[in-house]
């Protein structure tokens, strides 16, 4: 689909749900870089890059605290009555995605001068820098989940469930970057919120753009899919991946007291594989080294060969199944 068309149906969508709230500059700066993004699409590279002023100056003022606001939101779930009212878990759940997307476009930030000046192509190292951020990013949320499953919590499920899409996503966002490395001129955009929360059928978490074709497709990622995942998704606009099926995201584990073994979902296993066979980037961006720091950066590592390095990688068979999948839509 050409990127004006893929544009069209998300133009009208102003998602504002934080509005008297403590985060709704966050959500106000989110919507302006979707309406960059927006024109970017609809221009095929040529946006004003005067609309990115405030939410530039958000993140020069914000950018430090939000990975902290977003982990302590997750693990916040567990201060909640059980069942929480649904009113309470929609905001809440609401707010944790807000924060997931800043903390994904600042990993992306470079990416936004190219919505700008489309001539100029980001390069190999450019998305090797990305996706090694986007990994150990995702290799810091199964830490976390690890370590808030070391005593009993209320909405456990609840907040397993963010973790694991969370990794699932950062896992996807991994996989576009290895493929944007080989297609020059394609471009991979985390979703503002007009397009994450946008019309029904056409949600995404990503948005990938071939500058050269001047087609867009958006991505989904998802922990498990069902039939009726896919019937409720715009198939011409939306490519759904599957953290088992598409990433191959599993672990066969053995059930206990028996010989037999059952396959596992494991997010963040892709990640974990791509930090084992990657060389560290020594340009990693401030922002992730204000995260993790260079002491955790090593604890990183270490656990990642501790719990991966005897499970076989499977990412050159999940690039190429998603960058097949993703083929038709853009022209490839």
């Amino acid at each position: 689909m050409y990127a004006d068309q893929f544009a069209e149906k998300y133009a009208a969508n102003t998602p504002h749900r934080f509005i008297g709230t403590p985060y709704a500059r966050l959500e106000d700066s989110a919507l302006e870089l979707g309406s960059f993004v927006m024109e970017g699409l609809r221009t095929g590279g040529n946006a004003d890059r005067s609309l990115l002023q405030s939410y530039s100056d958000m993140l020069d003022t914000s950018a430090s605290n939000i990975t902290t606001r977003y982990f302590r939101l997750i693990n916040s779930f567990s201060l909640l009555e059980e069942p929480a009212p649904q009113s309470t878990l929609e905001m809440q759940t609401g707010a944790v995605s807000l924060h997931r997307f800043h903390l994904l476009s600042i990993y992306f930030s470079q990416l936004y001068d190219r919505l700008h000046e489309s001539s100029t192509k980001m390069t190999y190292n450019d998305y090797t820098s990305i996706q090694q951020e986007l990994a150990f990013t995702s290799v810091l949320h199964l830490i976390h989940q690890r370590d808030s499953q070391a005593s009993p919590k209320r909405n456990r499920s609840i907040i397993d469930g963010l973790y694991n899409g969370a990794m699932t996503e950062l896992d996807v966002g991994v996989v576009l970057c290895e493929i944007a490395k080989r297609r020059r001129g394609t471009l991979i955009i985390a979703s503002p919120p007009q397009f994450e929360n946008g019309p029904r059928k056409g949600n995404s978490d990503f948005i990938v753009f071939d500058t050269s074709t001047n087609r867009a497709v958006g991505v989904q990622a998802k922990t498990s899919t069902s039939q009726n995942t896919f019937d409720s998704y715009d198939k011409e606009r939306v490519v759904i991946v599957d953290s088992g099926h598409d990433l191959y995201d599993t672990i066969a584990q053995k059930v206990p007291g028996t010989t037999k073994t059952r396959i596992v979902r494991t997010p963040g296993l892709l990640s974990a594989h791509v930090l084992l066979s990657t060389k560290p980037n020594s340009r990693f961006s401030k922002e992730l080294m204000a995260i993790v720091g260079p002491t955790h950066m090593m604890y990183l590592k270490n656990f990642v060969q501790s719990n991966f390095r005897h499970i076989k990688s499977k990412v050159p068979d999940a690039v190429a199944h998603v960058e097949h999948r993703l083929a038709p839509h853009l022209g490839w």
